[in-house]
């Protein structure tokens, strides 16, 4: 193979010499960013679109240049081998092949390409034909979280960082018909690992999602996903984004303190998250995992500030109420919440009348859609704190790694049996490692 690719490169410097392969003028339309900053929670990008002209090798040229080398006995003798080897018909290995080719071909009219390079070729191309995980550079794009350190390693080659003007520069083919995205994010999960990807699917994305949304109270949504391979065959620079919109009325700063506390967070956090394994998508046909899922609607949704308290309530609704039970029992429901997260005296007097009064609330929230209910400052106090206990609660549970009932009939007993509330206080302490940020 390496043979091969010496030979193309070798032609293409006779060619270009020649003057058998030119250039064409191509107009483009380039979009360059000169400053980013963060102001009022949001990231605002100075840019410009100036249309430039460059000139570029003929692709025709090079095809033609490729389907020279197609009948020379070392490329026959070579794609035979590669479908003999792989288990692919000659068609395909010849299209295969003829794609290595060109790529070369390509880099070699700009610029010189030793044998270190022409290796490196060798070795993604066999790379990709035996499958094997591959490098790839993933950047997601986030809004929810906002950045005052410049990253944070979350783990062994995840990043969360600030976007930098790289991120958003591009070149297309002049007219554009779209400029840009509809949205900047305000931070870029990166990833950079050797990996096995098909249609462009990597469920760790998903999960490290769900569990910044989990890390606090944030409306973390991803807006766009970037793929680039280094690969021969792969198609590089795909792009996949989110057209669903969403509520971004809860937001959060990760700064020095999160670059010890988020690590932490994320390593006894994510894997235990009720997650498909083939996607990362959340698996809400559990109690857990329908709880997360009130959570998200609550934190991503664009309905009202009642619909975000049903939310909430009934994520709790899940977690505190065992099967059967009478959910209106609102004195219940209180006091397994306040025993389970474990509040000072000072706080269960005070989340146990909250509770209550939240609670008690619903009914109205839900069933009088005729009336429109202002978003008073009440009520979003009510929302903020049930979707904090409910963040909490589900962190709780997630911990445990005790059946659900157990838990809450420990709860009941805690509220009357000194006995039980040690035994409910010991199994938290030690279970419950982390809270969040």
């Amino acid at each position: 193979m390496q043979n091969i690719i010496e030979e193309a490169i070798k032609l293409s410097n006779s060619w270009k010499n020649a003057g058998k392969i030119g250039k064409s003028g191509h107009l483009y339309m380039r979009h360059e960013v000169y400053k980013i900053e963060y102001k009022e929670g949001e990231m605002r990008v100075h840019d410009e679109f100036p249309v430039i002209k460059k000139k570029e090798w003929r692709d025709d040229d090079i095809a033609k240049l490729v389907s020279s080398l197609k009948d020379k006995p070392l490329f026959r003798n070579l794609i035979k081998l590669i479908a003999d080897r792989y288990d692919l018909d000659v068609f395909r290995s010849e299209f295969l092949l003829s794609q290595l080719l060109q790529k070369v071909v390509t880099e070699s009219l700009d610029r010189e390409i030793n044998l270190e390079k022409i290796k490196e070729y060798v070795g993604l191309f066999i790379k990709d034909l035996e499958g094997k995980p591959i490098e790839w550079k993933i950047k997601v794009w986030l809004v929810g979280i906002l950045m005052d350190v410049e990253e944070i390693e979350i783990e062994k080659g995840v990043i969360i960082r600030r976007p930098n003007p790289s991120d958003f520069e591009w070149e297309r083919p002049y007219p554009v018909l779209t400029r840009g995205p509809p949205a900047y994010p305000t931070a870029i999960l990166e990833i950079k690992k050797q990996l096995e990807i098909h249609s462009y699917v990597y469920p760790e994305i998903e999960k490290m999602i769900l569990t910044l949304q989990l890390y606090r109270v944030g409306s973390v949504k991803n807006i766009l996903i970037e793929w680039e391979p280094k690969s021969i065959l792969q198609s590089k620079g795909a792009r996949g984004s989110s057209r669903k919109r969403w509520s971004s009325i809860y937001k959060y700063t990760l700064d020095e303190n999160d670059k010890e506390k988020l690590p932490k967070f994320v390593s006894k956090i994510k894997d235990r998250l009720p997650t498909e394994t083939e996607t990362g998508r959340l698996i809400t046909s559990c109690t857990i995992g329908a709880a997360i899922s009130q959570y998200i609607d609550a934190l991503t949704s664009l309905e009202s500030i009642s619909h975000k308290i049903n939310y909430t309530i009934t994520g709790l609704k899940h977690l505190f109420f065992k099967k059967g039970e009478n959910e209106r029992d609102s004195h219940r429901f209180a006091q397994r919440i306040a025993k389970i997260l474990g509040l000072s005296d000072e706080e269960l007097s005070r989340i146990y009348h909250f509770i209550e009064k939240s609670y008690n609330l619903k009914p109205q929230f839900i069933y009088d859609f005729s009336t429109k209910i202002e978003l008073s400052e009440e009520n979003k106090d009510i929302l903020d704190s049930l979707i904090e206990y409910l963040r909490r609660a589900i962190l709780v549970f997630l911990q445990m790694n005790k059946d659900q009932e157990y838990l809450l009939t420990l709860a009941d007993k805690a509220a009357s049996d000194m006995q039980a509330e040690q035994m409910l206080h010991d199994l938290t302490n030690e279970r419950v490692e982390t809270l969040g940020g």
